[in-house]
């Protein structure tokens, strides 16, 4: 049975997860440190239940906890979340606006923080990382991005298990899908050595519990975590900056009931955290019904008037109303953003200190 390695000292970099990784041999995808911890994990999801090995999990997610408030202290800049579906293609539109949305918030001082898997969230990193490129630069990589073989990281392995329940590899399981994976993840990682210049700051806060993906290249620090539920707690908790929602499913839904429940309590203005849902065809304030788009327009309003219709004595009521937003205008993103930065800036310097 695989084993479980303790967390690093700090967060893991991307040198620390890919440990074991050669693009020049594709089976070598799944001997990554950070495929290895999947197998470790693997056990706890399915019918073995072994307390050790929880034990060993649980101390390894709360190191990790720790290493989060010791890199946002640190890097001193404002979290803003970017929330989304793993399935989106490199080459369609809601990867590329989300990239550059990322990047205007990056290079306006913001840190972005998302998941550090593919899709949306890859997106948000690669905005990020080319923070400090040229317009065009930065162009062509989305460019290179969307042609890449495949675009998007592959579904599943055609119904063939890629782990038994102990965690050792079910080898009819491998070989298309690790070179779908190679194929996906290494074409990413020319494209992000590839670039001379510095680059832009952001999280990447995972989990082993999707561990059958490998993490994308882009960002500058890792807070990988077994436990999702811990990891999307810390996702939101970490981001009260903003929140920024991509298109996804049910993942993302969570998240943003997660970010409704943070708002639901708020008692002034000022500190009801940014919601904004994005994306160029209205994926969640379609103009009509829609198999194909989750509408939360109208469910998130009903929450929020019920919420704040009656605010304690001598307080005003909580105007909700111009920090959840259903927008893809970038100026009027940023604008929002740094609006509620400024007015919680005494809050956020005391959490720093």
């Amino acid at each position: 049975m695989p084993s479980i390695k303790p967390a690093p000292p700090d967060l893991y970099t991307l040198a620390d997860l890919t440990a074991g990784f050669d693009p020049k041999k594709p089976g070598s995808i799944l001997r990554t440190l950070s495929f290895r911890q999947f197998q470790g994990y693997y056990p706890i999801k399915s019918a073995a239940k072994n307390l050790s090995r929880i034990k060993k999990v649980s101390l390894h997610d709360a190191h990790i906890s720790e290493a989060v408030y010791r890199y946002l202290q640190k890097i001193g800049k404002h979290p803003v979340g970017f929330m989304g579906g793993h399935s989106e293609s490199r080459a369609e539109e809601p990867y590329q606006e989300i990239a550059r949305l990322a990047r205007l918030i990056t290079r306006d001082g913001f840190l972005v923080v998302s998941g550090g898997g593919p899709g949306i969230m890859e997106a948000a990193h690669v905005g990020a990382f080319f923070a400090n490129a040229s317009d065009a630069d930065f162009e062509n990589s989305l460019k290179a991005l969307a042609a890449t073989n495949p675009p998007k990281v592959p579904k599943g392995t055609n119904g063939l298990k890629l782990l038994n329940d102990d965690g050792t590899r079910n080898k009819p399981g491998d070989p298309v899908y690790s070179r779908a994976l190679f194929d996906w993840y290494v074409a990413a990682d020319k494209i992000m050595t590839s670039y001379p210049g510095r680059p832009g700051e952001s999280l990447a806060v995972s989990t082993w519990e999707y561990g059958e993906e490998p993490v994308m290249p882009f960002a500058t620090a890792y807070a990988a975590y077994f436990q999702n539920s811990i990891r999307e707690a810390s996702l939101v908790r970490e981001t009260r900056a903003g929140i920024v929602y991509g298109r996804g499913k049910g993942g993302t839904v969570r998240e943003i009931f997660q970010d409704v429940e943070e708002n639901f309590y708020v008692l002034e203005t000022n500190k009801f955290t940014p919601m904004i849902f994005f994306d160029p065809k209205a994926y969640w304030n379609p103009p009509k019904p829609d198999p194909e788009t989750i509408k939360l327009d109208d469910a998130t309003s009903i929450i929020f008037t019920k919420a704040f219709a009656h605010p304690p004595p001598g307080m005003s009521p909580v105007d909700w109303t111009a920090k959840r937003i259903f927008s893809t205008d970038h100026q009027q993103i940023l604008n929002l953003l740094k609006a509620h930065a400024a007015a919680n800036q005494a809050k956020f310097a005391a959490l720093l200190a």
